[in-house]
């Protein structure tokens, strides 16, 4: 039972996250190919942040990045340059590359930005960027338990 609660658990906070990124921050706000409800878009701006631990608005910008160069040495996410193991540190680095350039108003970083009517998370501007990383941390261990004690 416990297994089946933690494998449940997983699989739906995996499939919302999979979800706020491919509708919410790909067809919606990057390529603007899917019209949200005003209080939908408002929540995936506010909150996507929150479920997936990615600004909204930095997601955006390195995403439009990878289109403009695809698997070319710009590419900020491309296993072409830095092969498959390598892959998921550089989208890191290029990430912290994209949220500087954007606090700093970097032109080569704002303008795949103009049309974004919302600014960073106050968690980005903020320096807090990781919050979200231990309230997943901490609901994780709090269920664990919380399971694990009622079973």
């Amino acid at each position: 039972m416990y297994l089946a609660v933690c494998g449940a658990t997983f699989l739906g906070t995996y499939l919302l996250n999979i979800l706020m990124i491919t509708v919410g921050y790909h067809r919606s706000v990057a390529h603007k190919a899917v019209r949200l409800h005003p209080a939908l878009r408002r929540a995936v701006i506010l909150g996507g942040n929150w479920l997936t631990g990615l600004d909204p608005k930095a997601w955006v910008v390195m995403h439009r990045l990878h289109h403009e160069h695809s698997d070319t040495p710009l590419d900020p996410h491309s296993p072409v340059n830095v092969g498959i193991l390598g892959i998921g540190l550089e989208q890191l680095r290029n990430y912290k590359k994209v949220i500087i350039g954007l606090l700093k108003q970097k032109p080569e970083y704002t303008r795949y930005a103009k049309d974004l009517e919302f600014p960073l998370s106050t968690l980005t501007r903020s320096g807090l960027w990781f919050l979200p990383y231990v309230l997943h941390a901490a609901i994780g261990l709090a269920l664990g338990v919380g399971v694990g004690w009622l079973l």
